[in-house]
């Protein structure tokens, strides 16, 4: 798996927490992060190690939804 730049991850026990960072956009789901989070829950997925996982986001916001400055046509 490549290097994560926009999302945290850490393992507690049997616990993993998922950080959105991207504070500077309120935590949007732009198309990066949104890939980066689907390769990092197969990973876990796949290595069967956490039993919870807690996804939370870096600053002041959980996340503002679909970053509409993207374009998909």
């Amino acid at each position: 798996m490549r290097a994560l730049k926009y999302l945290g991850f850490e393992k507690i026990d049997r616990i993993g927490v998922i950080t959105l960072r991207n504070p500077e956009k309120a935590n949007a789901l732009s198309f990066e992060l949104l890939v980066e989070l689907e390769e990092l829950v197969r990973k876990i997925a796949v290595e069967r190690e956490q039993r919870v996982v807690i996804v939370k986001g870096e600053g002041e916001n959980f996340s503002s939804g679909h970053d509409l400055r993207e374009r998909y046509y």
